[in-house]
């Protein structure tokens, strides 16, 4: 059996191919793996003393790194495992657009990254920076600003109160709800969905600003760039879809294609990675 994890800060989905037929998809709760290993766990996966070859992309993973300590936590989840390979998440965006020649891939989901891919290789990437001091037009950055315009009385009476009623916190409550948090990043972006309870005006300000700065910020670290069509993957980027290629047109991008999750073309991953891996 082959298993491709797709890990990401708030989920990780995998798929299991046996015989070169998809057997099984499933997901469980993700993890940054930048942040240690100390939340990374496969225990959902029931198949394990059956995979023999596992494709692990996940958030904070770089090739450049040791990667050891991960690699070899995989070998013991797995132990019938005949080969390991590790990557980051933007890799396998890559690969679900590997029928695309040159373009940019960009995930816009709890963080955000983006990248320069050629027919599923990885070129060039940016710098995501992380939640603390990048991941412009992620979940968390929305969530974020969400936060910050109810804690600074920026809501109307009608959304303050339907804030506090679909999360019931006051706003001393909420700050502390984020330090006691297990993953900051996580809960902050939960709150991003609530963009949409906003007044049209607000919520277009919010989503076109952070979706602006995406751009921008990928236009400074790999230059040209904006002349390259964009694929996406991520749930914001397939939720606020309009807003997203609203800016993008601004900005005088094109867009092809937005999912959700590169699992939406997981038969032309996985064709590409037994052709090529």
């Amino acid at each position: 059996m082959d298993l491709i994890i797709d890990g990401g800060a708030s989920t990780y989905k995998y798929a299991i191919y046996k015989k070169g037929k998809l057997y099984r998809e499933d997901e469980s709760v993700g993890a940054n793996f930048m942040h240690g290993l100390e939340s990374v766990s496969f225990s959902g996966i029931k198949e394990k003393k059956s995979i023999e070859n596992i494709y692990l992309f996940g958030a904070g993973i770089r090739e450049t790194d040791d990667n050891s300590e991960l690699i070899a936590l995989v070998k013991r989840s797995f132990p019938n495992h005949k080969s390991v390979y590790v990557n980051n998440d933007l890799e396998i965006v890559a690969l679900a657009f590997s029928d695309q020649s040159e373009c940019m891939v960009g995930i816009l989901g709890t963080g955000s990254n983006a990248a320069l891919a050629k027919s599923g290789k990885m070129k060039k990437n940016i710098i995501a920076g992380g939640y603390i001091i990048g991941d412009q037009g992620s979940g968390f950055k929305i969530g974020k600003k969400v936060l910050q315009y109810y804690i600074e009385n920026q809501f109307s009476q009608a959304e303050e109160k339907k804030f506090r009623k679909e999360y019931g916190y006051d706003k001393l409550e909420v700050v502390k709800a984020i330090y006691a948090s297990d993953n900051h990043k996580r809960f902050v972006a939960s709150f991003s969905k609530f963009v949409n309870v906003l007044k049209p005006k607000t919520r277009k300000k919010i989503l076109s600003r952070e979706f602006y700065k995406f751009f921008r910020n990928a236009g400074k670290q790999i230059k040209g760039s904006e002349k390259l069509p964009y694929n996406f993957v991520g749930s914001i980027a397939a939720v606020y879809e309009k807003e997203l290629r609203q800016e993008a047109k601004k900005q005088g991008i094109k867009i092809n294609k937005i999912i959700k999750s590169p699992f939406e073309r997981i038969d032309t991953i996985y064709s590409y990675i037994k052709a090529n891996f």
